[in-house]
């Protein structure tokens, strides 16, 4: 090889060598302009403000559908990015405060545990990104966050007696803010002096599985919450509809939705709608306690076959819950280390009369305003929705308004 070729072999290796420092150099370039950036980003968000939109109507008319909101982090306390652990704690919230919070039933990390592999560990937990194995993916979980109205602090006794909210014995001063859709208001049923216990009942025999999650030591700690079955929940119910009907504290109409729903023989039911009849059910005598045995005593007299009577349990508790704990509920006092918290559209909100109380360490701010809406545009969807559509759809007057 002539000293001209070995010069030019030498000079091509080093426009190479070059050209590989130069990707590299511009790739640090670029991480030390973004990284900055990038931090301040995720600390704003971790410490400061946060987005959400509010894809239901619980809150209406203060939140509608589709409102776009910034969140007051620092108003509750710092916490570690992604964590229910205080970094400097923050004041309680006040009684009618709107507040942002994670829902308590949803883990704070991906279920099952052992399919899920954390990408920062911890005590770092800068994003919440997770390997799945099985799927052999990347992931980016993080909890949902629900917004509801405060209306109970630590030693409150709070109670609802036909639709109206009381705090302590006097009528809840934001009462004003709540829209109700259905003026219907059911009756009470379970006595008031065992509210608490069966309520906590409920909730025991509904989230067992959930209700003692590793971020909070409330419900681990209190001695209210023990297993019930469900036997045990259905005969209480059953005896007490009876006696509230022969005490006349609910209709037949009451006894006989409850009847019906759950131990109508459903080949009678269906006999029943298809020649447009009456539900010609008797009525259990006072005193019974056990109403799946007493209609199959009855069916075992007609031409319908006898069977145990099948009743979805989750179902069950939720029936005797919405119907029979939205209108008039409590009085129950908020234990220490949680919060209450109720939506303003009460009929339609999904909130703490039917899942439990809310952990102070689970708050992660309260509303400011709502910065941009699609109203009741907004549905899962709404990514897909093309500009012009989003222009069109976009709810103006609703922007810049404050959350209170």
């Amino acid at each position: 090889m002539s000293r001209k070729e070995t010069k030019k072999t030498k000079k091509e290796e080093g426009q190479k060598t070059q050209g590989k420092r130069s990707f590299w150099r511009k790739a640090w370039d670029f991480v030390k302009d973004w990284s900055t950036i990038i931090l301040l980003v995720l600390a704003i968000r971790a410490f400061g403000v946060e987005s959400m939109i509010v894809p239901t109507g619980s809150m209406e008319r203060t939140i509608m559908p589709g409102d776009a909101l910034l969140v007051n982090k620092f108003r509750y306390g710092f916490k570690m990015p992604f964590t229910n652990k205080d970094i400097i704690p923050g004041r309680r919230p006040n009684k009618g405060d709107v507040i942002v919070f994670r829902y308590p039933h949803h883990g704070r990390y991906p279920q099952p545990d052992e399919r899920f592999v954390r990408f920062f560990p911890k005590w770092f937990p800068l994003l919440p990104i997770h390997w799945d194995k099985r799927d052999k993916k990347f992931n980016f979980y993080a909890p949902e966050n629900w917004v509801k109205r405060c209306v109970g602090l630590p030693g409150d006794t709070v109670e609802i007696i036909n639709k109206e909210l009381y705090v302590n014995g006097r009528t809840f001063a934001w009462n004003y803010k709540a829209a109700f859709e259905d003026q219907y208001a059911f009756p009470s049923l379970v006595p008031r002096e065992e509210f608490q216990k069966r309520w906590m009942d409920l909730l025991c025999f509904q989230f067992h599985d959930s209700l003692y999650y590793a971020d909070s030591s409330v419900y681990k700690s209190n001695p209210s919450f023990g297993r019930i079955s469900f036997d045990e929940l259905r005969f209480y119910y059953d005896s007490l509809f009876v006696q509230a009907y022969y005490d006349r504290r609910i209709g037949e109409e009451h006894l006989m939705h409850y009847i019906v729903n759950f131990y109508m023989n459903p080949k009678h039911l269906k006999d029943m709608e298809n020649q447009s009849l009456d539900i010609d059910l008797p009525i259990p005598p006072d005193g019974t306690a056990d109403l799946a045995g007493f209609y199959n005593k009855y069916y075992s007299q007609t031409n319908y076959k006898v069977r145990n009577m099948e009743v979805d349990s989750f179902l069950y508790a939720s029936y005797i819950m919405h119907y029979y704990m939205r209108d008039n509920f409590g009085p129950i006092v908020v234990p220490d280390g949680v919060v209450m918290g109720i939506g303003d559209n009460r009929d339609y909100s999904h909130d703490c009369r039917y899942w439990g109380f809310i952990p102070l360490e689970m708050l992660k701010g309260s509303p400011l305003v709502c910065y941009y809406s699609l109203g009741d545009e907004y549905d899962a969807d709404s990514n897909k929705m093309s500009i012009p559509a989003r222009i069109l759809g976009t709810h103006w007057e609703r922007i810049g308004r404050p959350v209170n």
